[in-house]
Protein backbone atom coordinates (compact mmCIF):
# COMPACT_ATOMS: atom_id res chain seq x y z
CA UNK A 1 0.00 0.00 0.00
CA UNK A 2 1.38 3.40 -1.34
CA UNK A 3 1.82 5.86 1.55
CA UNK A 4 0.72 9.75 0.54
CA UNK A 5 2.15 11.83 3.46
CA UNK A 6 2.20 10.21 6.50
CA UNK A 7 2.53 6.11 7.93
CA UNK A 8 0.20 6.03 10.61
CA UNK A 9 -3.38 5.94 10.19
CA UNK A 10 -6.07 7.15 12.40
CA UNK A 11 -9.12 5.63 13.04
CA UNK A 12 -12.77 7.83 14.35
CA UNK A 13 -15.16 5.75 16.13
CA UNK A 14 -18.21 7.32 17.35
CA UNK A 15 -19.16 5.61 20.68
CA UNK A 16 -22.55 4.87 21.16
CA UNK A 17 -24.34 3.14 23.49
CA UNK A 18 -25.45 -0.19 21.92
CA UNK A 19 -24.51 0.48 18.71
CA UNK A 20 -21.20 1.79 16.20
CA UNK A 21 -22.24 4.55 13.92
CA UNK A 22 -19.56 6.13 11.25
CA UNK A 23 -19.52 9.77 11.47
CA UNK A 24 -17.84 11.19 8.93
CA UNK A 25 -15.31 14.61 9.61
CA UNK A 26 -16.26 16.09 6.60
CA UNK A 27 -18.88 17.91 4.82
CA UNK A 28 -21.66 15.96 2.85
CA UNK A 29 -20.97 15.43 -0.87
CA UNK A 30 -23.82 17.93 -2.60
CA UNK A 31 -23.24 21.73 -3.77
CA UNK A 32 -24.49 23.85 -1.31
CA UNK A 33 -26.02 26.09 -4.14
CA UNK A 34 -25.98 26.97 -8.16
CA UNK A 35 -23.83 29.67 -7.59
CA UNK A 36 -21.10 27.82 -5.49
CA UNK A 37 -20.16 24.92 -7.71
CA UNK A 38 -16.74 24.04 -4.81
CA UNK A 39 -14.33 22.14 -7.20
CA UNK A 40 -11.71 19.82 -6.08
CA UNK A 41 -12.16 20.49 -2.58
CA UNK A 42 -12.01 18.03 0.53
CA UNK A 43 -15.77 16.95 0.38
CA UNK A 44 -16.72 17.59 -3.08
CA UNK A 45 -16.10 16.35 -6.50
CA UNK A 46 -14.43 17.65 -9.21
CA UNK A 47 -17.71 18.97 -10.43
CA UNK A 48 -20.64 18.48 -8.33
CA UNK A 49 -22.65 15.37 -9.80
CA UNK A 50 -25.36 14.87 -6.59
CA UNK A 51 -27.95 16.61 -6.58
CA UNK A 52 -29.40 16.87 -2.77
CA UNK A 53 -31.16 18.68 -0.43
CA UNK A 54 -30.73 22.33 -1.01
CA UNK A 55 -28.18 21.71 -4.02
CA UNK A 56 -27.95 21.29 -7.38
CA UNK A 57 -26.06 19.71 -10.11
CA UNK A 58 -23.27 21.43 -11.08
CA UNK A 59 -21.72 18.92 -13.81
CA UNK A 60 -22.98 20.18 -17.18
CA UNK A 61 -24.60 23.26 -18.80
CA UNK A 62 -23.25 26.22 -21.20
CA UNK A 63 -21.15 29.40 -20.51
CA UNK A 64 -17.67 27.68 -21.43
CA UNK A 65 -15.78 24.72 -22.04
CA UNK A 66 -15.99 21.78 -19.58
CA UNK A 67 -12.25 22.18 -17.91
CA UNK A 68 -10.72 20.72 -14.43
CA UNK A 69 -9.86 23.05 -11.94
CA UNK A 70 -6.99 23.73 -10.85
CA UNK A 71 -5.33 21.73 -13.46
CA UNK A 72 -6.27 23.87 -16.93
CA UNK A 73 -8.49 26.34 -15.98
CA UNK A 74 -7.31 29.78 -17.31
CA UNK A 75 -8.03 32.67 -19.15
CA UNK A 76 -12.32 32.40 -19.82
CA UNK A 77 -12.70 28.92 -19.51
CA UNK A 78 -15.53 28.54 -16.77
CA UNK A 79 -15.70 25.02 -16.09
CA UNK A 80 -18.69 23.41 -13.77
CA UNK A 81 -21.42 24.91 -15.89
CA UNK A 82 -20.15 28.70 -16.52
CA UNK A 83 -19.07 29.05 -12.63
CA UNK A 84 -15.27 30.24 -12.00
CA UNK A 85 -13.09 27.42 -9.79
CA UNK A 86 -12.87 28.95 -6.07
CA UNK A 87 -9.87 30.79 -4.74
CA UNK A 88 -7.56 27.99 -2.54
CA UNK A 89 -6.94 27.91 0.85
CA UNK A 90 -3.46 28.63 1.46
CA UNK A 91 -1.05 28.09 4.65
CA UNK A 92 2.28 29.84 5.40
CA UNK A 93 4.68 28.62 2.94
CA UNK A 94 6.08 25.78 5.30
CA UNK A 95 4.15 22.73 6.47
CA UNK A 96 1.86 23.51 9.31
CA UNK A 97 1.85 20.73 12.42
CA UNK A 98 -0.55 21.01 14.79
CA UNK A 99 -0.62 19.25 18.15
CA UNK A 100 -2.65 19.20 20.73
CA UNK A 101 -3.37 18.03 24.19
CA UNK A 102 -6.19 16.26 24.88
CA UNK A 103 -8.26 13.70 27.09
CA UNK A 104 -9.64 10.92 26.23
CA UNK A 105 -12.85 11.72 23.87
CA UNK A 106 -13.96 15.24 22.32
CA UNK A 107 -17.79 16.21 22.52
CA UNK A 108 -18.53 14.09 19.60
CA UNK A 109 -17.78 10.91 21.36
CA UNK A 110 -14.52 10.77 19.43
CA UNK A 111 -11.89 9.00 20.74
CA UNK A 112 -8.41 10.65 21.25
CA UNK A 113 -4.95 9.97 22.50
CA UNK A 114 -4.49 9.05 25.50
CA UNK A 115 -4.45 11.22 28.54
CA UNK A 116 -0.49 12.88 28.83
CA UNK A 117 0.22 12.18 24.92
CA UNK A 118 0.40 14.27 22.07
CA UNK A 119 -1.63 14.12 18.85
CA UNK A 120 -0.17 15.91 15.71
CA UNK A 121 -1.34 15.79 11.74
CA UNK A 122 0.01 18.18 9.10
CA UNK A 123 -0.76 19.33 5.71
CA UNK A 124 -0.50 22.35 3.36
CA UNK A 125 -3.62 24.15 3.24
CA UNK A 126 -6.11 23.96 5.90
CA UNK A 127 -9.94 24.82 5.55
CA UNK A 128 -13.17 23.58 8.49
CA UNK A 129 -15.04 20.69 8.12
CA UNK A 130 -18.55 21.33 9.41
CA UNK A 131 -18.20 21.71 12.88
CA UNK A 132 -15.45 24.48 12.61
CA UNK A 133 -12.41 22.16 12.97
CA UNK A 134 -9.90 23.02 10.37
CA UNK A 135 -8.63 19.91 8.77
CA UNK A 136 -6.92 19.37 5.32
CA UNK A 137 -7.67 20.84 2.10
CA UNK A 138 -4.78 20.32 0.00
CA UNK A 139 -6.36 16.42 -1.24
CA UNK A 140 -4.00 14.51 1.69
CA UNK A 141 -5.21 12.21 4.20
CA UNK A 142 -5.30 13.44 7.82
CA UNK A 143 -2.96 11.60 9.51
CA UNK A 144 -2.50 11.08 13.22
CA UNK A 145 0.24 10.50 16.01
CA UNK A 146 -0.10 9.62 19.45
CA UNK A 147 3.26 9.78 20.82
CA UNK A 148 4.18 8.97 24.88
CA UNK A 149 4.91 11.66 27.37
CA UNK A 150 8.47 12.93 26.48
CA UNK A 151 8.67 11.92 23.37
CA UNK A 152 7.12 13.58 19.96
CA UNK A 153 6.16 13.12 16.38
CA UNK A 154 8.89 12.91 13.86
CA UNK A 155 8.67 12.19 10.03
CA UNK A 156 11.24 11.32 7.49
CA UNK A 157 11.49 10.64 3.96
CA UNK A 158 12.68 7.52 2.84
CA UNK A 159 13.42 6.13 -0.02
CA UNK A 160 11.95 2.80 -0.99
CA UNK A 161 14.61 1.90 -3.74
CA UNK A 162 11.42 0.71 -6.08
CA UNK A 163 10.64 2.97 -9.35
CA UNK A 164 6.74 3.20 -10.59
CA UNK A 165 5.76 4.09 -14.34
CA UNK A 166 2.99 6.33 -15.08
CA UNK A 167 1.14 7.04 -18.06
CA UNK A 168 1.12 10.36 -19.64
CA UNK A 169 -2.11 11.36 -21.50
CA UNK A 170 -1.48 13.88 -24.82
CA UNK A 171 -4.33 15.78 -23.03
CA UNK A 172 -3.77 16.30 -19.25
CA UNK A 173 0.22 14.98 -18.43
CA UNK A 174 0.29 14.07 -15.33
CA UNK A 175 3.57 14.00 -12.91
CA UNK A 176 4.59 11.46 -9.98
CA UNK A 177 1.89 11.15 -8.00
CA UNK A 178 3.36 12.51 -4.62
CA UNK A 179 4.88 15.82 -4.05
CA UNK A 180 7.86 13.49 -1.96
CA UNK A 181 8.17 11.30 -5.15
CA UNK A 182 10.90 12.31 -7.48
CA UNK A 183 10.66 12.35 -11.44
CA UNK A 184 13.25 10.31 -12.62
CA UNK A 185 12.58 10.48 -16.72
CA UNK A 186 10.42 10.57 -19.42
CA UNK A 187 10.43 7.61 -22.55
CA UNK A 188 7.97 7.46 -25.84
CA UNK A 189 6.35 4.05 -26.85
CA UNK A 190 5.33 3.68 -30.55
CA UNK A 191 1.35 4.51 -30.53
CA UNK A 192 -1.11 2.04 -30.45
CA UNK A 193 -4.93 2.33 -31.14
CA UNK A 194 -6.03 2.29 -27.75
CA UNK A 195 -3.70 5.32 -26.82
CA UNK A 196 -2.77 7.71 -28.84
CA UNK A 197 -2.97 11.45 -29.65
CA UNK A 198 -4.59 13.24 -33.08
CA UNK A 199 -2.03 16.17 -32.95
CA UNK A 200 -3.08 17.95 -36.17
CA UNK A 201 -2.66 17.30 -40.35
CA UNK A 202 0.17 17.77 -42.37
CA UNK A 203 0.77 17.22 -45.86
CA UNK A 204 -0.46 13.69 -45.56
CA UNK A 205 -3.30 14.55 -43.58
CA UNK A 206 -2.80 13.91 -40.35
CA UNK A 207 -0.17 12.11 -38.12
CA UNK A 208 -0.19 10.88 -34.22
CA UNK A 209 2.14 11.33 -31.56
CA UNK A 210 3.78 8.75 -29.35
CA UNK A 211 2.59 7.65 -26.16
CA UNK A 212 4.39 9.10 -23.37
CA UNK A 213 5.56 7.52 -19.86
CA UNK A 214 7.21 9.19 -17.26
CA UNK A 215 9.14 6.80 -14.25
CA UNK A 216 9.01 7.91 -11.37
CA UNK A 217 11.03 7.27 -7.60
CA UNK A 218 8.85 5.90 -5.00
CA UNK A 219 9.97 7.66 -1.70
CA UNK A 220 7.63 7.72 1.83
CA UNK A 221 7.49 9.30 5.18
CA UNK A 222 7.99 6.90 7.57
CA UNK A 223 7.03 8.29 11.26
CA UNK A 224 8.04 7.62 14.56
CA UNK A 225 7.40 8.48 18.65
CA UNK A 226 11.22 9.87 19.17
CA UNK A 227 12.03 10.64 23.02
CA UNK A 228 12.71 14.66 23.55
CA UNK A 229 15.76 16.02 23.99
CA UNK A 230 16.95 19.58 24.88
CA UNK A 231 20.41 19.95 24.60
CA UNK A 232 22.71 21.30 26.74
CA UNK A 233 26.05 23.17 26.02
CA UNK A 234 28.60 22.07 28.75
CA UNK A 235 29.94 24.49 31.79
CA UNK A 236 32.19 27.07 31.37
CA UNK A 237 36.36 26.20 31.56
CA UNK A 238 38.35 28.55 34.15
CA UNK A 239 42.00 29.00 32.49
CA UNK A 240 44.41 28.87 35.33
CA UNK A 241 47.74 29.67 34.38
CA UNK A 242 49.25 31.59 32.76
CA UNK A 243 47.65 34.64 34.38
CA UNK A 244 46.46 37.58 32.20
CA UNK A 245 48.98 39.91 30.34
CA UNK A 246 51.93 37.85 31.40
CA UNK A 247 54.85 38.28 30.57
CA UNK A 248 57.26 34.87 30.22
CA UNK A 249 60.69 34.07 29.12
CA UNK A 250 60.41 30.70 28.60
CA UNK A 251 59.04 28.61 25.48
CA UNK A 252 56.87 26.10 24.84
CA UNK A 253 53.97 27.36 27.27
CA UNK A 254 52.18 25.64 29.68
CA UNK A 255 48.69 26.64 29.15
CA UNK A 256 45.99 25.03 31.54
CA UNK A 257 42.45 25.08 32.98
CA UNK A 258 40.33 23.56 35.24
CA UNK A 259 38.42 20.79 34.04
CA UNK A 260 34.43 21.58 33.27
CA UNK A 261 31.61 20.90 36.31
CA UNK A 262 29.69 19.75 33.26
CA UNK A 263 29.56 18.41 30.15
CA UNK A 264 26.35 19.27 29.21
CA UNK A 265 24.00 16.60 27.01
CA UNK A 266 24.25 16.26 22.97
CA UNK A 267 20.89 14.90 21.63
CA UNK A 268 23.11 12.28 19.66
CA UNK A 269 26.95 11.06 19.16
CA UNK A 270 28.20 13.31 22.46
CA UNK A 271 31.86 13.53 21.86
CA UNK A 272 33.63 15.58 24.96
CA UNK A 273 36.55 17.75 23.95
CA UNK A 274 38.59 20.40 24.50
CA UNK A 275 40.05 23.01 21.64
CA UNK A 276 42.71 25.56 22.58
CA UNK A 277 42.38 28.55 20.63
CA UNK A 278 46.06 30.36 20.51
CA UNK A 279 46.95 33.31 17.97
CA UNK A 280 48.31 36.77 18.06
CA UNK A 281 45.17 37.69 16.83
CA UNK A 282 42.26 38.79 19.30
CA UNK A 283 40.09 36.87 19.15
CA UNK A 284 42.49 33.64 17.87
CA UNK A 285 41.95 31.69 15.52
CA UNK A 286 44.33 28.10 14.76
CA UNK A 287 43.05 25.78 17.25
CA UNK A 288 44.03 22.09 18.55
CA UNK A 289 41.90 19.74 20.03
CA UNK A 290 43.16 18.16 22.84
CA UNK A 291 40.55 15.70 23.76
CA UNK A 292 39.64 15.96 27.92
CA UNK A 293 43.23 16.57 28.63
CA UNK A 294 43.23 20.18 31.26
CA UNK A 295 46.40 21.77 29.61
CA UNK A 296 48.33 22.50 26.81
CA UNK A 297 52.18 23.24 25.86
CA UNK A 298 52.51 25.81 23.08
CA UNK A 299 55.82 26.74 21.26
CA UNK A 300 55.52 30.32 20.68
CA UNK A 301 58.25 33.00 19.76
CA UNK A 302 60.17 35.75 21.34
CA UNK A 303 58.80 38.83 21.39
CA UNK A 304 55.23 37.93 20.56
CA UNK A 305 52.14 38.52 22.33
CA UNK A 306 49.53 35.82 22.26
CA UNK A 307 45.95 35.35 22.90
CA UNK A 308 44.61 32.38 23.76
CA UNK A 309 41.05 30.80 25.49
CA UNK A 310 39.22 27.50 25.79
CA UNK A 311 36.34 25.93 24.10
CA UNK A 312 34.64 22.78 26.14
CA UNK A 313 32.63 21.00 23.49
CA UNK A 314 29.86 17.89 23.68
CA UNK A 315 29.75 17.30 19.83
CA UNK A 316 26.65 19.48 19.11
CA UNK A 317 26.60 22.52 21.92
CA UNK A 318 30.04 24.37 23.03
CA UNK A 319 31.36 26.67 26.06
CA UNK A 320 34.53 29.40 25.90
CA UNK A 321 36.08 30.54 28.27
CA UNK A 322 37.55 33.77 28.76
CA UNK A 323 40.21 35.18 26.67
CA UNK A 324 43.45 35.55 28.12
CA UNK A 325 46.88 37.27 26.70
CA UNK A 326 50.57 36.67 26.93
CA UNK A 327 53.50 38.18 25.98
CA UNK A 328 57.25 35.85 25.29
CA UNK A 329 60.44 37.87 26.56
CA UNK A 330 63.94 37.19 25.86
CA UNK A 331 64.64 34.38 28.28
CA UNK A 332 66.71 34.99 30.68
CA UNK A 333 70.86 34.87 30.23
CA UNK A 334 74.07 35.22 32.03
CA UNK A 335 77.26 36.33 30.60
CA UNK A 336 81.31 36.39 31.24
CA UNK A 337 83.45 39.08 30.96
CA UNK A 338 87.20 38.94 30.75
CA UNK A 339 87.43 35.36 32.21
CA UNK A 340 87.33 31.64 31.21
CA UNK A 341 84.47 29.36 31.88
CA UNK A 342 85.45 25.79 33.02
CA UNK A 343 82.53 23.19 32.96
CA UNK A 344 83.10 19.39 33.20
CA UNK A 345 79.60 19.53 31.23
CA UNK A 346 77.31 21.15 29.32
CA UNK A 347 77.62 25.02 28.71
CA UNK A 348 75.22 27.20 27.40
CA UNK A 349 73.52 30.08 27.58
CA UNK A 350 69.94 32.17 25.71
CA UNK A 351 72.37 34.97 24.20
CA UNK A 352 70.21 37.52 21.96
CA UNK A 353 71.01 38.59 18.58
CA UNK A 354 73.54 41.21 19.19
CA UNK A 355 75.35 39.97 22.27
CA UNK A 356 78.45 37.86 23.09
CA UNK A 357 78.55 34.87 25.76
CA UNK A 358 82.35 35.88 26.32
CA UNK A 359 82.44 39.41 26.53
CA UNK A 360 86.47 41.70 26.14
CA UNK A 361 87.44 42.37 29.26
CA UNK A 362 90.24 45.87 29.66
CA UNK A 363 92.83 44.51 27.86
CA UNK A 364 90.46 43.63 24.49
CA UNK A 365 90.25 39.82 24.92
CA UNK A 366 87.74 38.03 26.19
CA UNK A 367 87.89 34.25 27.71
CA UNK A 368 88.23 31.28 26.62
CA UNK A 369 84.94 28.72 27.00
CA UNK A 370 86.03 25.46 28.16
CA UNK A 371 83.13 22.10 27.95
CA UNK A 372 83.17 18.43 27.72
CA UNK A 373 80.01 17.97 26.74
CA UNK A 374 78.36 20.58 24.58
CA UNK A 375 78.13 24.54 24.13
CA UNK A 376 74.56 25.55 22.91
CA UNK A 377 76.28 28.62 21.20
CA UNK A 378 78.68 26.01 18.76
CA UNK A 379 76.30 26.90 16.04
CA UNK A 380 76.35 30.57 16.17
CA UNK A 381 79.82 31.22 16.79
CA UNK A 382 79.52 35.32 16.05
CA UNK A 383 77.22 34.85 19.82
CA UNK A 384 80.27 33.08 21.42
CA UNK A 385 82.66 36.51 21.40
CA UNK A 386 84.48 38.45 19.22
CA UNK A 387 86.96 35.75 18.66
CA UNK A 388 84.77 32.89 18.40
CA UNK A 389 87.16 30.75 20.99
CA UNK A 390 86.15 28.00 22.22
CA UNK A 391 87.56 24.21 23.36
CA UNK A 392 85.58 21.30 24.06
CA UNK A 393 87.93 19.41 26.13
CA UNK A 394 87.47 17.51 29.68
CA UNK A 395 89.28 19.63 32.56
CA UNK A 396 91.09 17.05 34.53
CA UNK A 397 93.30 17.74 37.90
CA UNK A 398 94.89 15.12 40.54
CA UNK A 399 93.72 17.39 43.07
CA UNK A 400 90.40 18.31 44.02
CA UNK A 401 90.70 21.99 45.23
CA UNK A 402 87.38 21.90 47.09
CA UNK A 403 86.27 23.44 50.99
CA UNK A 404 88.52 20.49 52.64
CA UNK A 405 91.44 20.83 50.52
CA UNK A 406 91.87 24.98 51.58
CA UNK A 407 90.62 24.25 54.94
CA UNK A 408 93.42 21.77 55.57
CA UNK A 409 95.89 24.38 54.59
CA UNK A 410 95.26 26.64 57.43
CA UNK A 411 98.26 27.38 59.44
CA UNK A 412 98.09 26.21 62.99
CA UNK A 413 99.86 29.47 64.47
CA UNK A 414 96.79 31.84 62.80
CA UNK A 415 94.55 33.43 64.92
CA UNK A 416 91.48 33.01 64.33
CA UNK A 417 88.93 36.51 64.75
CA UNK A 418 85.56 35.97 66.35
CA UNK A 419 82.92 36.16 63.25
CA UNK A 420 81.39 39.02 65.33
CA UNK A 421 84.39 41.34 64.13
CA UNK A 422 83.91 40.59 60.52
CA UNK A 423 82.11 43.78 59.59
CA UNK A 424 84.68 45.94 61.56
CA UNK A 425 88.15 44.47 61.24
CA UNK A 426 90.47 42.00 63.48
CA UNK A 427 93.66 40.96 64.07
CA UNK A 428 95.84 40.62 60.87
CA UNK A 429 98.73 38.02 60.11
CA UNK A 430 102.02 39.10 59.19
CA UNK A 431 101.22 39.50 56.06
CA UNK A 432 98.09 41.92 56.71
CA UNK A 433 95.07 39.48 56.05
CA UNK A 434 92.21 38.88 58.55
CA UNK A 435 91.56 34.89 59.50
CA UNK A 436 87.62 34.27 60.26
CA UNK A 437 85.98 30.15 60.51
CA UNK A 438 82.63 30.07 61.81
CA UNK A 439 80.80 26.57 62.43
CA UNK A 440 77.47 26.35 60.80
CA UNK A 441 75.52 28.98 58.62
CA UNK A 442 77.02 32.51 57.99
CA UNK A 443 74.31 34.90 57.48
CA UNK A 444 75.83 38.32 56.51
CA UNK A 445 72.04 40.95 56.51
CA UNK A 446 73.85 44.15 55.92
CA UNK A 447 76.33 45.49 53.09
CA UNK A 448 80.11 45.20 53.75
CA UNK A 449 82.96 47.34 52.01
CA UNK A 450 86.11 45.80 53.14
CA UNK A 451 87.98 48.78 51.76
CA UNK A 452 92.00 47.44 51.61
CA UNK A 453 91.39 45.31 53.76
CA UNK A 454 92.66 41.80 53.23
CA UNK A 455 89.40 39.01 54.75
CA UNK A 456 89.65 35.05 54.60
CA UNK A 457 86.73 33.49 55.77
CA UNK A 458 85.61 29.54 56.06
CA UNK A 459 82.12 28.45 56.79
CA UNK A 460 82.39 24.78 57.99
CA UNK A 461 79.30 22.42 58.62
CA UNK A 462 76.73 25.41 56.15
CA UNK A 463 76.13 27.69 54.27
CA UNK A 464 76.76 31.14 53.33
CA UNK A 465 73.91 33.23 53.22
CA UNK A 466 74.42 36.68 51.28
CA UNK A 467 71.70 39.49 51.71
CA UNK A 468 74.17 42.04 51.96
CA UNK A 469 76.63 43.85 49.50
CA UNK A 470 80.58 42.52 49.42
CA UNK A 471 82.87 45.30 48.41
CA UNK A 472 86.74 46.54 48.36
CA UNK A 473 88.81 48.57 46.74
CA UNK A 474 90.16 47.34 43.91
CA UNK A 475 93.86 46.33 43.32
CA UNK A 476 94.43 46.45 47.26
CA UNK A 477 91.66 45.37 48.99
CA UNK A 478 90.90 40.99 48.67
CA UNK A 479 88.05 38.64 50.13
CA UNK A 480 87.95 35.20 49.92
CA UNK A 481 84.85 32.81 51.08
CA UNK A 482 85.60 28.92 51.27
CA UNK A 483 82.11 27.16 52.42
CA UNK A 484 81.66 23.98 52.82
CA UNK A 485 77.72 24.14 52.19
CA UNK A 486 76.08 26.72 49.48
CA UNK A 487 76.10 29.70 48.47
CA UNK A 488 72.55 31.47 48.79
CA UNK A 489 72.12 35.58 47.28
CA UNK A 490 69.03 37.05 48.59
CA UNK A 491 67.32 38.37 45.21
CA UNK A 492 66.42 41.50 46.80
CA UNK A 493 70.21 42.35 47.23
CA UNK A 494 70.51 46.12 46.44
CA UNK A 495 71.71 47.28 43.44
CA UNK A 496 74.99 49.38 43.76
CA UNK A 497 76.82 51.06 40.72
CA UNK A 498 79.26 48.71 40.54
CA UNK A 499 79.41 44.77 41.07
CA UNK A 500 77.28 43.85 44.17
CA UNK A 501 79.54 41.18 45.05
CA UNK A 502 83.23 41.21 44.72
CA UNK A 503 86.31 38.58 45.79
CA UNK A 504 86.61 34.99 45.71
CA UNK A 505 83.68 32.63 46.51
CA UNK A 506 84.43 28.71 46.65
CA UNK A 507 81.81 26.24 47.82
CA UNK A 508 81.52 22.24 47.76
CA UNK A 509 77.65 22.90 47.25
CA UNK A 510 75.41 24.68 44.88
CA UNK A 511 76.16 28.49 44.11
CA UNK A 512 72.53 30.32 43.67
CA UNK A 513 71.89 33.67 42.45
CA UNK A 514 68.38 33.76 43.95
CA UNK A 515 65.80 33.90 41.46
CA UNK A 516 65.17 37.84 41.17
CA UNK A 517 64.93 40.40 38.68
CA UNK A 518 67.72 42.21 39.09
CA UNK A 519 70.98 42.04 37.69
CA UNK A 520 73.71 40.40 39.64
CA UNK A 521 77.47 41.62 39.01
CA UNK A 522 80.36 39.25 40.33
CA UNK A 523 83.48 40.65 39.90
CA UNK A 524 86.41 37.94 41.09
CA UNK A 525 86.36 34.41 40.75
CA UNK A 526 83.51 31.61 41.45
CA UNK A 527 83.95 28.54 41.85
CA UNK A 528 81.07 25.70 42.72
CA UNK A 529 81.51 21.76 43.18
CA UNK A 530 78.11 21.21 43.76
CA UNK A 531 76.62 23.56 40.59
CA UNK A 532 75.38 26.70 39.41
CA UNK A 533 71.55 27.71 39.72
CA UNK A 534 71.21 30.92 37.54
CA UNK A 535 67.97 31.42 38.66
CA UNK A 536 67.52 35.41 37.65
CA UNK A 537 65.24 36.99 35.19
CA UNK A 538 64.91 40.59 34.06
CA UNK A 539 61.79 40.58 32.51
CA UNK A 540 61.79 44.20 31.55
CA UNK A 541 65.19 44.15 30.32
CA UNK A 542 65.83 41.44 27.63
CA UNK A 543 69.40 42.68 26.22
CA UNK A 544 71.28 42.68 29.54
CA UNK A 545 72.58 39.68 31.33
CA UNK A 546 70.63 38.22 34.37
CA UNK A 547 73.89 37.48 36.21
CA UNK A 548 77.10 38.82 34.75
CA UNK A 549 80.79 37.24 36.20
CA UNK A 550 83.79 39.42 35.46
CA UNK A 551 87.27 38.24 36.28
CA UNK A 552 89.08 40.12 38.55
CA UNK A 553 92.71 39.48 38.36
CA UNK A 554 93.94 41.72 41.44
CA UNK A 555 91.99 39.11 43.58
CA UNK A 556 93.99 36.28 42.08
CA UNK A 557 97.18 37.99 42.48
CA UNK A 558 96.06 39.18 46.33
CA UNK A 559 95.31 35.27 46.97
CA UNK A 560 97.32 34.20 50.17
CA UNK A 561 100.31 32.11 49.73
CA UNK A 562 99.50 30.53 52.68
CA UNK A 563 96.59 28.99 50.73
CA UNK A 564 98.25 28.31 47.41
CA UNK A 565 98.96 24.62 46.00
CA UNK A 566 102.58 23.66 46.76
CA UNK A 567 103.91 20.93 44.43
CA UNK A 568 107.14 19.34 46.09
CA UNK A 569 109.78 17.83 43.72
CA UNK A 570 112.05 15.41 45.65
CA UNK A 571 115.94 15.04 43.86
CA UNK A 572 118.11 12.43 45.53
CA UNK A 573 121.59 13.74 44.96
CA UNK A 574 124.87 12.20 46.34
CA UNK A 575 126.33 13.64 50.04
Amino acid sequence: MRKTILTLVFLFLIIVVGALVPKSVFAQQYCPDENACLCQQIGYPACCEIEGPGGYNCGGGGGGEQCECGVNAQGNCKPCGGFQCPTPVNCSPAERVMTYDITNIDEDWNPRCPVGTSQSYQCTDYGTDEDGNEVCTDGRAITYGCCPTGTQYQCQVVDTGNNYTIYNSCRNPTRCSEDIDVYLYHYEAPNTVANRCYSGENESGFYWVYNVYTVCRDYQRVCNCVATCNAQAPSTPILTSPVDGASLSTTPVSLNWNAVSSWGLACANQVNSYSVYVGTTNPPIPYTNVGTATNYSFSGALGNTYYWFVRASNGQLYTDSEVRSFTITQGPWWQVKDGDVTANGALGSDVPDGSVFADNGAGGYPGLPVYSDSFNLSSNPAKISTTGWQANSLSFVQRLFNFDYFANLIPQSIVVNPIGDLAGGGVSDENGYEWYRVNGNLDIASSINFGNRKVIVFVENGSLNLAGNINLNDGVGFAGFFVEGGINIDPNMAQVAGPELEGVYLTSGLFSTGAGDSQLHIRGSVASYGGFSLQRDLINDSAAPAELFEYGPDQILLFPNKLAFRQSRWVEVAP
